[in-house]
């Protein structure tokens, strides 16, 4: 996700019409952090950081 800023929100809208989400998923290395399946749609949110359990503060170096 290096599009967005650290702890940037990226709103995710998928349909399985052709590719499965988890596939999406496994490119992605990421875990949404909730969603919601409706049908073959899906609605995910991410926020960059949330993976590593990285807090809102600055990492220090």
């Amino acid at each position: 996700m290096r599009v967005l800023k650290p702890t940037g929100t990226l709103l995710f809208k998928w349909s399985n019409n052709q590719i499965p989400f988890n596939k999406v998923l496994n490119v992605i290395d990421q875990k949404p952090i909730l969603g919601d399946r409706r049908g073959t749609t899906r609605w995910s949110v991410f926020i960059k950081g949330a993976e590593n359990g990285q807090s809102n503060d600055k990492k220090q170096n």
